[in-house]
């Protein structure tokens, strides 16, 4: 499966000096197989090691991390340690996965992380703290639209919607409705790769509740196995309480559906938690950081939280926007945006606000036919704005201000 992240990788590869490379993403995202498959197309040699997996070869080198101050240090000792023959050692690529629980390896590499260097590491983790803006950092995200098609073979339907995007003319009616058809088969899937290639390889869509429920299973597990037992409670009670959130009208989290006399101070550490081990991303209210709202990373999970089957067309109105906002929420995060909402004292809403060039882009998701909405008017009554963005299952089109968008070409933003 082709990720767009590959560019990024080549680019810190191509770079004029190098950092060691800090890659993150949700467990089961695809992190080691971008590794894997970009190490392959560009390096004559590499070194994996699985910190997560106790072998000789990672005790090995956490034996000897004592003795270093420098990447360069510990690569060359790498390539003593393994035998690496010298005229692989220009272009070698060292991969050290799962390393967030090794303190002593972490906070090494933390510490050089900032400083020029000669060799080429790159390191994984599904769990990673905050970094500095200083340090090379890709969050990987589940396959978005545009990568299901080409995982499918279909890329030159990825090249018809970027096309079109850009001129804003319609596509052709017929070619139209097979993207909607390719959209909702990515709807039944969601973006994690087990889940693709099982929906790709069978053309059926029996095994993906499983398949999500054991994804699930996986986060819940991970929970346990890194949290004490009070915060890994309360961050189950997060997960667990999504669906009926985003089932409400006003999908602003609330932390009373949890339990009762449940508060902010309570739960922040438990939702910070699930933000940086990806679990979650949340979408914060324009002016006020404290209101937000929680969508899963992937909609499998939430078809998983929602003790649901696979989607089709006749799911009710209400499960129906959840999928679809959890969906563009998704997409959103992992074309670089930092989503917003907003919503007046006279309770008109914006589901999602982007930046783009400085200017906060109104962005309403419509999954009726009536597609039209006068909070849009509110909103640039107060704000000044180039257009607004409406999202459907309708073609291209801009009229009056309102450039419209379907559900399949949110890739583009």
């Amino acid at each position: 499966m082709k990720r767009n992240a590959i560019e990024k990788l080549i680019g810190w590869k191509q770079g004029g000096y190098r950092k060691p490379l800090f890659l993150s993403g949700i467990r089961g995202c695809g992190k080691t197989y971008l590794a894997m498959d970009f190490a392959k197309s560009f390096f004559e040699g590499i070194l994996y090691l699985n910190f997560e997996q106790k072998n000789a070869k990672s005790e090995a080198l956490l034996s000897g991390l004592s003795k270093f101050h420098t990447l360069d240090a510990m690569t060359a000792y790498i390539y003593r340690l393994f035998d690496v023959p010298p005229e692989y050692r220009r272009n070698f690529l060292v991969v050290l996965d799962e390393v967030c629980d090794e303190k002593v390896l972490w906070n090494f590499l933390l510490a050089v992380a900032e400083e020029p260097d000669d060799s080429c590491v790159l390191v994984i983790s599904s769990r990673m703290p905050a970094l500095s803006g200083a340090i090379n950092h890709i969050t990987l995200y589940p396959l978005t639209f545009d990568e299901f098609l080409v995982a499918a073979g279909q890329e030159w339907y990825s090249e018809v919607i970027k096309g079109h995007f850009q001129t804003g003319h319609r596509i052709p009616g017929i070619v139209h409705e097979e993207l909607v058809d390719r959209f909702d088969d990515y709807l039944c899937t969601g973006g994690m790769p087990a889940a693709v290639n099982e929906y790709l390889c069978f053309e059926a869509t029996d095994n993906l509740p499983e398949l999500h429920q054991g994804y699930l299973g996986h986060v819940l597990y991970d929970i346990r196995k890194h949290h004490e037992e009070g915060e890994a409670l309360k961050m189950r009670q997060v997960l667990e309480v999504l669906p009926a959130q985003l089932a409400k009208e006003n999908q602003k989290f609330q932390y009373r559906l949890i339990r009762k006399g449940a508060t902010g101070a309570l739960y922040e550490d438990a939702i910070s938690a699930l933000c940086q081990e990806h679990f979650i991303c949340l979408c914060r209210k324009q002016g006020k950081e404290a209101v937000f709202k929680i969508f899963p990373a992937d909609i499998g999970f939430l078809y998983a939280l929602s003790s649901r089957g696979i989607y089709d067309k006749t799911e009710n109105r209400v499960f129906r926007r959840q999928l679809l906002d959890c969906y563009v929420m998704q997409t959103l995060a992992a074309c670089g945006y930092q989503a917003k909402f907003w919503e007046s004292p006279s309770q008109a809403r914006i589901d999602f606000l982007i930046d783009q060039n400085g200017c906060q882009i109104p962005i309403e998701v419509k999954t009726a036919e009536n597609a039209r909405s006068k909070s849009v008017g509110v909103y640039r009554a107060e704000h000044e704005i180039p257009y607004s963005i409406k999202i459907s299952y309708h073609n291209f089109d801009f009229s009056d201000g309102v450039r419209t968008i379907p559900y399949y070409a949110i890739f583009c933003l």
